[in-house]
C-alpha cells in the first residue's frame, strides 16, 4: 500500500512539472461528510400576543439537529463544483458513487468549465471503499 501511495505522488510530481499550473487547474477534489439539520421557526410561529407589561415567553434552545444527510462536496482550483444531498435512507456504495459521478458531476463540469473533460480531468479523494472499488474506477 506504501508503495502504490508512494508512485501515486510520484506520478503526480511528474505531471506537475510537466505542465505546471494547467494541471493544478483540473485537479478535482471531493468528499462526503454528514450536515446536520434543524427546523427553524418561522416569524409568523414565533409571535404572540401579550401586553406590554407582561415578561417576554422564555424561548426553548433549538436542539442541534433534528436530522442529518449525507453531503458529497466536489470543488476544483477555482471553487465549489458540486454539492449533492443523498437522499434519507440511501448508503454510498460503488454503485451509488459511480451514478453521483456519471449523472451528477459530469453534467456540472461540462456546465461550468467548458472543455475541461476533453484536456483530462485528474479526480482526487480518498481511499474509501466506493471510491477504490472496480466498479467507480
Amino acid at each position: 500500500m506504501k508503495e502504490r501511495c508512494v508512485d501515486a505522488c510520484q506520478e503526480l510530481l511528474r505531471w506537475y512539472e510537466a505542465d505546471g499550473e494547467a494541471f493544478l487547474q483540473r485537479i478535482i477534489t471531493g468528499d462526503e461528510t454528514w450536515v446536520h439539520f434543524y427546523e427553524p421557526e418561522r416569524k409568523r410561529q414565533s409571535m404572540e400576543w401579550r401586553h406590554t407589561s407582561s415578561p417576554k415567553p422564555k424561548k426553548v434552545q433549538v436542539q442541534r439537529s433534528a436530522g442529518k444527510v449525507m453531503l458529497t462536496f466536489f470543488w476544483d482550483y477555482n471553487g465549489p463544483i458540486l454539492e449533492h444531498y443523498m437522499p434519507r435512507g440511501s448508503t454510498v456504495t460503488s454503485a451509488t458513487y459511480s451514478n453521483l459521478l456519471r449523472e451528477n458531476l459530469k453534467p456540472a463540469i461540462c456546465q461550468k468549465w467548458r472543455g475541461l473533460l476533453t484536456t483530462g480531468v485528474c479526480l482526487l479523494h480518498d481511499s474509501a471503499r466506493p471510491h477504490t472499488a472496480t466498479a467507480t474506477v
